[in-house]
């Protein structure tokens, strides 16, 4: 049995665990997708040359294994690589010899095939909207990294989220009024409709559905039972939570 200070510190190491996994995903897929724009960028950058060797080559093949063949220049990615780090948005499994090497890039074969993909209209690319999504990738990458490195960071996470789900879920506390009174008989009781019947001696009460109407040609059912000599002087449908006022013949009542 937990007390309340060791389930919290449960949820808390449940919760670093959980946002450490996700973050580390979310980490892998950033560095593919960045390493993806690093590759056009570069392509951008020596745009005349790519398209040259493209058109150049008898193959799809032929074109990507010569785009991988030789180094280019860094242009744009050289400054965004020297503030972020030249790793930031290079995967983990990448082969040494590719990236930015010497001032110098070397494409990988992902990077190769994006810029296939593009081709043709390569030159055609929006030069501006492809930059500024790998500089949103290149900072995405850096804060995944700070929160994997940094433990007030997590907690930093984890706070947050968990105040977005009590702005989004929270309500007041439920308490227990003073006034809340303690269960009665009639509460243990089933609410169901039944039927009272009074014979002149003994008074009983039988469930709605001992009863059925009877038709023409039919053989009913007996659902009151008397002794002998006795008879039903009143029969009545009610809740078994319904209060019933017998009226004698001097005014006096009984419920």
């Amino acid at each position: 049995m937990l007390n309340l200070k060791q389930m919290i510190e449960a949820f808390v190491r449940h919760r670093r665990e959980i946002v450490t996994r996700r973050t580390v995903y979310l980490l892998r897929k950033a560095r593919e997708r960045g390493h993806v724009l690093e590759g056009l960028a570069i392509a951008l950058a020596n745009i005349d040359d790519v398209i040259e060797l493209i058109k150049a080559s008898p193959t799809a093949s032929d074109a990507r294994e010569g785009l991988m063949a030789r180094s280019w220049a860094p242009g744009d990615v050289m400054a965004m690589l020297e503030r972020a780090g030249a790793d930031a948005c290079r995967p983990d499994d990448l082969p040494e010899a590719l990236g930015l090497h010497d001032g110098q890039y070397h494409l990988s074969p992902a990077q190769a095939q994006a810029i296939l993909i593009c081709g043709c209209t390569a030159a055609g690319l929006e030069h501006e909207k492809l930059l500024q999504e790998y500089a949103d990738k290149i900072a995405e990458i850096a804060d995944y990294l700070e929160i994997l490195s940094d433990p007030d960071r997590l907690k930093q996470v984890i706070r947050e989220e968990l105040e977005e789900l009590v702005e989004e879920f929270g309500d007041d506390r439920n308490k227990i009024s003073d006034s809340a009174h303690a269960p009665t008989v009639e509460d243990l009781i089933t609410e169901e409709d039944r039927v009272y019947d009074f014979p002149r001696w003994i008074r009983q009460t039988q469930s709605l559905t001992d009863y059925q109407a009877q038709r023409r040609g039919g053989t009913g059912r007996s659902a009151t039972a008397v002794k002998d000599e006795d008879f039903v002087e009143h029969l009545l449908i009610a809740s078994t939570h319904a209060t019933i006022l017998c009226f004698s013949n001097l005014g006096r009542s009984t419920g």
